[in-house]
């Protein structure tokens, strides 16, 4: 797609013009703002592709800046910029005026990120490789992709249809009369980094240049200048980092993803029953255990790799069988045995409240206790889920019903790190294949070693725009 033309549209709203009834309500805002009004300087990035592709639709306004001045009803004035991600040019202008606006100092500053829960930590990314000052900023989402989990979580909703209907853009100017009243909050942000052996790697479905969904692997370039496979994955994680069935189901789906919203959500159901008839794959069959750290020298224990080191210093080890089925009994230290009651085909770490649909998986009645001690007896005292309250919800599901219901099991609550530890096949040529899926992303992981989980060490946390309470519809 051709970058969009740079130019600007002014949308101007004079105010001897014939005005509405005002909201008493809002009657000492609004004659604070006539004298003095708030100035926003709002950055869209829009992932075209996302979803079914609804945000093309911003794209393709071809306008890339629009300005409505004294913005009603909050007396306001708004600046809007719009940028593609998919298009390099517009993506890097878009950055290096996001940066120029935030040294300058003047306005309020807004980004908000067009598509679906990957768009999110794709903005993130880019925003700290051209160094934008991300502490000074508020992201905000519009919901154009297949989940939408974060816009759910943050009161956005699950998808923005109506984004540039109506007349002036109705749509378009209602979400940034939300934006500017929003409330302000901090979301944590975690890392996720797996690790493979030297015959693995990981694989994902990418779109050719003639719209075709091939399979490859993800590579780099060594120092040498040789392309090679990566065998050490790292991303940022805002919303799940999952394991098994669920991954699966959407890394075949990604293969056949189309321009369509009502035809993708009957390719992934299609593809979610057919894989519970030919996945039966339990989370036992690849991780041996899981493992939680809480000491200061947590990062030098795990780079350790060492078991003795673990069982002195660690928090918990999660046995993924029940507490009678484990072969040797547990060292006798402060570190303590988790167990699992029911055969797991998915593993879920859960930043968010929303999964699986929209559904909320901990909190929810359908929630059940799924971890005991070595006496079988359930634990049960977890705490409510929360975006920023630095602790990473484990969970899992069994079979197909419970994650298209969203009857979860509740395993265990931690601040991390957590490294899950994977087994090995005996044969290098037939190595142990698995899926993962990071906020709506999907892969396929061969011959992983371990799996760590940990807060992001250089961006811990964002703030976040939240939808207010009294103005959720």
């Amino acid at each position: 797609m051709d970058s969009p033309t740079k130019h600007s549209s002014n949308i101007n709203h004079d105010r001897s013009q014939a005005q509405p009834e005002p909201d008493t309500s809002n009657q000492n805002e609004l004659s604070i703002n006539e004298g003095n009004p708030r100035k926003f300087c709002f950055f869209i990035f829009a992932n075209p592709k996302s979803g079914s592709n609804k945000g093309a639709e911003l794209n393709e306004l071809g306008v890339e800046t629009m300005i409505f001045s004294y913005f009603k009803p909050h007396g306001c004035d708004a600046e809007l910029h719009i940028y593609d991600l998919w298009d390099s040019k517009s993506k890097d202008r878009g950055m290096k005026a996001l940066k120029e606006e935030i040294e300058r100092g003047q306005n309020e500053v807004r980004v908000a990120c067009g598509g679906g829960d990957g768009t999110t930590m794709w903005v993130v990314d880019e925003m700290q490789k051209h160094k934008v000052p991300i502490d000074k900023i508020v992201l905000g989402t519009i919901p154009l992709g297949t989940g939408n989990h974060i816009s759910r979580t943050l009161g956005w909703g699950k998808v923005k249809s109506d984004l540039i209907s109506g007349r002036f853009l109705g749509g378009l100017k209602g979400l940034i009369s939300d934006w500017v009243i929003s409330n302000i909050e901090p979301f944590d942000l975690w890392d996720v980094t797996i690790e493979c052996y030297d015959e693995g790697g990981v694989r994902q479905v990418v779109m050719t240049d003639k719209n075709r969904h091939e399979t490859r692997y993800l590579m780099n370039i060594d120092e040498k200048g040789v392309e090679r496979k990566i065998l050490t994955f790292r991303r940022k994680m805002s919303n799940y980092f999952s394991l098994g069935f669920d991954a699966a189901v959407g890394y075949e789906f990604e293969k056949h993803r189309s321009k369509s919203r009502i035809k993708n959500g009957l390719t992934y159901l299609w593809k979610g029953i057919k894989k519970s008839f030919t996945h039966n794959s339990k989370i036992t069959d690849f991780i041996t255990s899981i493992e939680s750290f809480k000491d200061p020298e947590s990062e030098s224990i795990i780079q350790s790799n060492k078991e003795t080191m673990l069982r002195e210093k660690g928090e918990f080890i999660i046995h993924p069988v029940k507490a009678k089925k484990l072969k040797k009994e547990p060292a006798s230290t402060t570190c303590r045995d988790i167990y699992i009651k029911d055969h797991l085909h998915v593993l879920l770490f859960l930043n968010i409240p929303h999964y699986a649909g929209g559904k909320d998986i901990w909190d929810s009645k359908r929630a059940r206790y799924g971890s005991t001690n070595e006496k079988g007896e359930k634990y049960k005292n977890f705490a409510p889920q929360n975006f920023h309250d630095g602790i990473l919800e484990i969970l899992g599901f069994r079979g197909v019903a419970a994650l298209s219901t969203g009857m979860s099991n509740r395993l265990w609550q931690t601040s991390g790190p957590v490294v899950v530890n994977f087994k090995r096949s005996e044969s290098t040529e037939d190595p142990l294949q698995t899926h993962f899926e990071i906020d709506g992303e999907h892969f396929e992981l061969l011959a992983p070693k371990r799996a760590i989980v940990r807060r992001c060490p250089d961006l811990p946390s964002i703030n976040v725009m939240v939808k207010r309470l009294d103005t959720k519809k």
